[in-house]
Order: C-alpha cells, then structure tokens, then sequence
C-alpha cells in the first residue's frame, strides 16, 4: 500500500507535472479531488468599481459629497457613497494642501540675548576692608579662594595715587575708585573713607556719572556698569560712615540717586 507521504517523496522538485486525461477521469471517478480555489473576489471587486464608474455625483459644495444617482441593473434609482479606489496617501501627504507645498510657512525666530539662560555667572564680594594700605595681600587671596570676578571695597582709607591701587592695578585687574575729598589738601593724614571697585580681566567696566542727582554729602557711592559675555549690568556701591547718625537728608539724596539711576536709558 502506498501511503500519500511516499508518493509525494517520489514528486520531483521543482518541475510541475500535468496529469492526462485518463488520471483526471480516475481521480474524478474516486471523488478525491481537492477543490480548486477561485478567484471570484478580484471580479467582484471590478464590477464594484465599474458600478462606482457610471455613478453620476451631483454636488454642491467643492471637495465635499452630498449625494448620488446610481443607475443600477434592474433600472432603478439609488443612493450610494461614492469608494475611491487606489493608493492610499500617508497622514502627512493628507494633511499637505497645494499652498503648502508652494510657500513654506516656517519662519525665523529672533532670539534675544536677555531671554535665554546666562551661562556665565558673575561673583560679587563686598567687604569693609578699614585701610586697603596694608591688606593687599588679604584681599588678592580672598578673590582667589572664593573666585570672585568683582569685588566691592569700601573704607580703602586711600587717595587717588595711592600705591594700593595701583598695586590693584599691576596684578592684572581693572579698578575704579573714588576717595573721600579732603578738607585739607595738603594733609598727610589719614583719608579716611573712600570707595573701590576691582573686576577681573575679560570683564567691561567703566563709571557711570549721574548729572541730575544734587551733590551727595551724606555717602558715599561709586555707579559701575558692567558688561560680559553680551550681557550688561549696572551697579550701585553705597557707602555711610557708621559715625553719623541716619537722618532724613540720607533717605532723601539716596532716593534722589536711585530715581535718576532707574530712568537712565542705558541701564
């Protein structure tokens, strides 16, 4: 008995035989014939697009379907959706009208300098120093330990020639100071009061002088503006001898300052 395994190990590969007529006559006769598989969908498919063929679309609106007249077979009038057949276009094809592809609608975006994160960071110290004279060294080693890039000194006890600043001045740093005026020119006391400001090399700075603000005799202050890295700032550097007592005249020269400073256009 042969079983169907081995007549099919006995099937070459690769070649298709054709059975005769007499084995079709046989196999038909048994009732073993393995049913063929059609191909009526691919037919129903051509009739369903010639039927969306003759459909006569009435409508109204542009790009927009209302209604059809089909003409069936049996002559009668129906309704139907009109089914576009073909390939199918992708979410962003869909999405994409001519206008679109024609003018680009992306448009450059001007960045400005003060609404993104600053990556550089300024280091401000203040420090009484009660004589610069004698505390050079003090004050060169406190920048460096805690990396300031300017420095606010006040009490510098110093006059314009002094060999503190311009000892400041030979490390490399940028300084501007004012001393305390004397009463006496000629003096070679001690001139107490004076303020200083010392920034590090890389950094722009240069003194903002206030014309509208009256004299000052209550403090003492120094206006700085700062720049670095495309970014600008002002600075204010107040000074009041803790021998004086506060009185109205400070509260009034100092709001006098701080009026003009807050409406100068460059700040």
């Amino acid at each position: 008995m042969w079983s169907r395994d081995v007549i099919v190990a006995l099937r070459p590969v690769g070649v298709k035989l054709q059975l005769d007529d007499q084995v079709r006559q046989t196999i038909n006769s048994l009732g073993i014939q393995r049913p063929r598989r059609g191909r009526r969908a691919g037919k129903h498919v051509r009739q369903r697009v010639d039927l969306c063929r003759r459909t006569e679309i009435e409508t109204t609106t542009v790009g927009k379907f209302h209604s059809a007249n089909v003409q069936s077979p049996n002559d009668t009038i129906a309704t139907c959706i009109p089914v576009i057949v073909g390939r199918r276009l992708s979410a962003a094809q869909a999405h994409t009208s001519d206008d679109d592809r024609t003018t680009s609608t992306l448009s450059t975006v001007r960045i400005l300098r003060h609404t993104t994160p600053v990556v550089h960071r300024l280091i401000f110290g203040a420090l009484n120093v009660q004589s610069a004279n004698n505390k050079i060294d003090e004050i060169l080693d406190m920048r460096r330990e805690h990396d300031l890039d300017v420095m606010l000194l006040t009490e510098t006890w110093h006059d314009g020639d002094s060999v503190s600043i311009r000892r400041l001045r030979a490390e490399g740093l940028q300084v501007i100071e004012r001393a305390r005026p004397r009463q006496q020119p000629a003096s070679l006391g001690v001139n107490h009061g004076g303020v200083a400001v010392i920034a590090s090399p890389g950094i722009r700075m240069s003194s903002v002088t206030l014309h509208n603000s009256p004299r000052v005799t209550s403090f003492e202050y120094l206006c700085i503006r700062l720049v670095t890295h495309g970014s600008a700032c002002s600075m204010l550097l107040v000074y009041r001898p803790g021998s004086v007592a506060v009185n109205s005249l400070f509260f009034e020269e100092l709001s006098a300052v701080l009026d003009e400073l807050a409406t100068r256009s460059e700040m």
